[in-house]
């Protein structure tokens, strides 16, 4: 049995993960730098799940070993990668491992590749905070400035499309820890920020950069869809206030004058447009679709 518990803690104490600076390094012309806003962890979480096993006698040493490898990987249903190939799983924009030609086996290889060293650079990250984050590198040895890689790239989508044609249970895992971190701690679900995630973080929350790509619902679909996790459906529900708090904490507000209180907003069709459409959307398809 594994209960899903929520525990308030008026009194915890989140460490405050800070930039590594505390002066700009002349990114202020666009909204990356320090500042603007400062550091700030109110509105983002963390969940946990705690597992309870019952039992009519003291178990041995080699159940609870065993006990251990369960509840440290929880078992998930799943089905085939040709079954979801053949209902056109999220569109259906995507094809099962094809070798039957050089050029696919090539490019099934490259794909391969990139996978191992994406899992291999991540594979330490377990601390409460941090479960779920993966770094951008270009080396295994020189990470891109240290970054927590975020859903502004998609990586996560990536990490799911590359589940669903093997079926690996490894990148499962992964996909799985990723968008459950993503979804909370780098996502601000109340207050100033709501509805918006902190993108370019050495530590989360560090930096100005809050963007509603960040925590847009488009990207948690498979990982919804694929658990019927409801902990991940009502975040993104949360999602849905970014259409107002992108008012006050518009991303391009150190290129541009904001826009006028009472709007019309600014948006960019890329990153802030297709976002909220797709938080929209996702709500339709949630409930009417």
């Amino acid at each position: 049995m594994t209960p899903f518990l929520t525990e308030y803690m008026p009194r915890s104490h989140i460490p405050l993960a800070l930039t590594t600076d505390s002066i700009s390094q002349q990114l202020d012309l666009t909204y990356e730098d320090v500042g603007d806003p400062d550091p700030n962890p109110i509105g983002v979480g963390r969940s946990y799940e705690f597992s309870l096993q019952l039992f009519s006698a003291t178990p041995s040493r080699q159940t609870l070993s065993q006990l251990a490898v369960v509840h440290t990987k929880i078992p998930q249903l799943v089905s085939t990668p040709d079954f979801y190939a053949s209902q056109k799983l999220f569109g259906g924009r995507w094809n099962l491992p094809d070798t039957s030609t050089t050029g696919a086996a090539a490019l099934e290889k490259r794909k391969s590749d990139l996978l191992d060293f994406y899992v291999a650079e991540n594979l330490t990250n377990v601390s409460f905070t941090d479960f779920g984050t993966m770094a951008t590198s270009c080396t295994h040895t020189t990470r891109h400035v240290m970054t927590g890689d975020t859903m502004s790239a998609a990586s996560d989508l990536w990490l799911w499309m590359s589940f669903l044609r093997p079926g690996l249970a490894d990148v499962f895992r992964m996909a799985h820890a990723m968008t459950r971190h993503l979804s909370e701690v780098d996502f601000h679900h109340i207050r100033p920020f709501a509805g918006l995630g902190s993108r370019h973080n050495v530590s989360h929350w560090g930096d100005g950069a809050k963007e509603a790509r960040v925590s847009g619902s488009t990207l948690k679909r498979p990982f919804y869809y694929l658990t019927t996790d409801e902990l991940v459906g009502d975040l993104m529900d949360y999602s849905l206030q970014a259409d107002q708090t992108i008012m006050t904490w518009d991303p391009l507000r150190k290129v541009f004058p904001p826009p006028p209180p009472q709007g019309p907003g600014r948006l960019r069709i890329g990153p802030d447009l297709t976002t909220l459409a797709g938080n929209w959307f996702t709500k339709w398809e949630r409930t009417v679709g």
